[in-house]
């Protein structure tokens, strides 16, 4: 989550566990990060913005090395 607010401040909505259709025929623990939406005009700015793309991928990249790190795998 620390990684993501500085680009997309966190709007209090909180965390969410439930059962996706995507995900339960896959053989692995799996992740769906939503930051910003499509419809709402300032979200689309930035989730379209090349400078906040990469931003996001830096973010999603360094949480998974964090990850990765920290679980000693």
């Amino acid at each position: 989550e620390q990684n993501f607010s500085r680009v997309f401040p966190r709007e209090g909505r909180g965390l969410r566990d439930g059962p996706f259709l995507v995900y339960e025929e896959l053989p692995m623990p799996s992740v769906a990060i939503e930051l910003g939406f499509a419809t709402n005009i300032q979200n689309r700015k930035k989730l379209t913005d090349r400078k906040t793309q990469q931003a996001i991928a830096d973010a999603i990249a360094k949480s998974i090395r964090e990850y990765f790190s920290l679980s000693g795998v």
